[in-house]
């Protein structure tokens, strides 16, 4: 048994990877010299640090649910790559192996990690994926491009139809106004570079193409503290709900005013999450809905709710004679531009 322990500590402590001991309380109870070089601490610093302490905010969350299942005995070990903070701020890259020490008579004894740094991979990985997107930027651009130039042109078809046939005018308009949505998204899409565009740009661009439509001003308020990039798979859907709840608001908006709709950008019930309201003062004879309980929504309306992706929150009701849509949108679907 000592021969064992001897060759174990050996082992510890010359390996050329990061190895540590950690309690059943998850603190740190002895680290090797490989591991304080990946973090630039002195095992005397990192002693009863917890290896949560140590972890990224944004890795945090994953790496403390792993660490809980292990010590509670539902996994055997588990391997997490994930960014550490270093003893002066930078991050960097692991590869963290867990796995437990057990003692055949008291059960847990401790947790033994292995630690290798994986910096200089993850950054090589994030590097050719930059080259490569930098590569298949001006291709991306002419295919958005040219997908926006053949929708504009099937709107012109369509607006010469809408002027030709007042009878099937509305449908038509409602038809051409979800097509801009969609040039909205592909021409601010094809000026970014990875494909995410500024909110409030999509939100200025959509007002306008609803004003242009319906012959109508809007009154917008787009300033926010921090500018807010939408993901780019999310561009669409939440363009096409702007858009809908825009020209519902103008639609049954009381003309005799100013403004028959405003659309305000404005911080949202936290830090990362952002509202849009958009009001509209009613006409005369046009009925309030439910929209949470789905009651008097029109196709738009249907269209919309079917539309709202996870990480969206929205409400409709009626507020001081007039109807009022709070569109939330969360991380999942924005985050601040850098």
């Amino acid at each position: 048994m000592r021969e064992s322990n001897e060759r174990f500590r050996q082992l510890f402590e010359q390996a050329p990877i990061g190895m540590i001991i950690i309690g059943c309380d998850r603190k740190l109870r002895k680290v090797n010299d490989a591991f304080c070089r990946i973090l630039g601490y002195s095992p005397e610093e990192l002693i009863n640090k917890t290896v949560l302490d140590l972890t990224h905010p944004d890795d945090a969350p994953k790496s403390d649910a792993l660490s809980k299942h292990l010590f509670a005995g539902d996994i055997p070990e588990f391997v997490l790559e994930k960014r550490c903070i270093r003893k002066f701020g930078e991050p960097v890259w692991i590869q963290l192996t867990a796995t437990l020490i057990r003692d055949e008579k008291s059960g847990v004894l401790c947790g033994l990690g292995i630690i290798q740094d994986i910096n200089d991979r993850k950054l090589a990985a994030e590097q050719r994926i930059h080259a490569m997107e930098r590569e298949c930027a001006p291709l991306v651009k002419e295919i958005h491009h040219r997908f926006k130039n053949s929708l504009h042109g099937i709107v012109g078809l369509l607006d010469v139809y809408r002027h030709g046939m007042p009878a099937a005018s509305p449908v038509i308009c409602d038809i051409i106004g979800k097509i801009k949505s969609f040039v909205v998204v592909f021409g601010l899409q094809g000026k970014a570079l990875n494909g995410e565009i500024v909110l409030d740009e999509m939100i200025e661009e959509i007002a306008l193409s609803v004003e242009e439509l319906m012959l109508t001003p809007i009154h917008k308020e787009l300033t926010l503290d921090a500018s807010f990039l939408v993901l780019q798979n999310r561009a669409v859907p939440i363009a096409l709900i702007l858009n809908e709840l825009l020209c519902n608001a103008v639609k049954h908006g009381e003309h005799g005013t100013v403004y028959p709709a405003t659309v305000r950008l404005r911080p949202g019930p936290d830090a990362e999450s952002v509202e849009a309201l958009i009001e509209n003062p009613l006409r005369a004879g046009v009925t309030a809905l439910d929209f949470e309980r789905g009651q008097g929504l029109g196709l738009g309306l249907e269209l919309v709710k079917s539309l709202l992706p996870r990480g969206a929150e929205l409400t409709i009701r009626e507020e001081s004679g007039g109807m009022q849509a709070r569109l939330i949108l969360d991380p999942a679907l924005i985050h601040r531009q850098p």
